[in-house]
């Protein structure tokens, strides 16, 4: 029999739209919270974001017996409003698995420049609407979800890439989905190359900066143990017309 313990443990949600259709304890923060604490007592819950808009609950337990090397970085992003446009193309009248239906669905939306070749992609296109993909690349993983309906309509993307500087991704990500809002919510571990740039002072790409279509509506950072980082930030599109440039992540993976 092995025996493990559990060093780190996290859990983390964006606020729901539609809170009062969630199932227990998803009700809200305070029911999670107190499961969560029944498994891990010494576990701490935080709030990432203004209560009355767009904001996250973390919940983390960190037993990590330190020094050791801790050189993750995982990168979220929530978008609202999306194109359309964009959002047309993840409706059908039939449930599709991976193959020439859903090939057709990535490179007719541009979801194939965020994932090209050098991944390996499982994606479902849902009836009558919704799409969501799970790739792979070496140690890498991205993952996306997609809900087209205009009163609701929302993208999410997630992947752990060891980059130093996120600009280029998320703004491929939003000239894909082009909405009207997003967040964004970085963990940062300290011998990550995210985690390196960041102790020394150097741009990460969550800066206004990096997103001229977008103006910075709330930052908030935490740091926890020394050079364990969380970064939020909201954005909202600056004006309604605007440029978006048709980035196409490298193919090449990043050690």
């Amino acid at each position: 029999m092995i025996r493990a313990e559990v060093e780190w443990m996290s859990f983390m949600r964006k606020n729901f739209s539609f809170p009062w259709e969630q199932k227990p304890p998803h009700h809200n923060m305070s029911e999670e919270n107190a499961v969560l604490k029944k498994y891990f007592p010494t576990g701490r819950p935080y709030i990432f974001g203004p209560v009355d808009s767009d904001h996250y609950f973390f919940f983390c337990f960190d037993d990590i017996k330190r020094p050791t090397v801790e050189g993750d970085t995982q990168m979220s992003m929530t978008m609202y409003d999306m194109d359309p446009e964009v959002a047309k193309n993840f409706y059908s009248e039939e449930f599709h698995p991976t193959g020439e239906i859903t090939e057709k669905i990535r490179t007719e939306t541009g979801l194939c420049r965020i994932l090209d070749d050098g991944w390996k992609v499982q994606d479902l296109q849902f009836a009558p609407c919704g799409y969501s993909v799970n790739a792979i690349r070496g140690y890498e993983y991205s993952t996306m979800h997609i809900t087209p309906e205009d009163h609701c309509s929302f993208a999410s993307y997630e992947t752990n890439s060891r980059v130093a500087n996120l600009a280029e991704r998320m703004e491929c990500v939003l000239g894909v989905f082009k909405p009207k809002r997003f967040t964004a919510i970085i963990l940062i571990d300290p011998q990550s190359p995210i985690g390196i740039a960041y102790a020394k002072g150097e741009e990460i790409g969550v800066e206004a900066s990096a997103h001229p279509n977008y103006k910075l509506a709330n930052r908030t950072v935490n740091e926890f143990t020394p050079g364990y980082v969380i970064i939020k930030v909201n954005y909202l599109r600056s004006t309604e017309s605007v440029s978006y440039t048709h980035l196409t992540l490298p193919t090449k993976r990043i050690v």
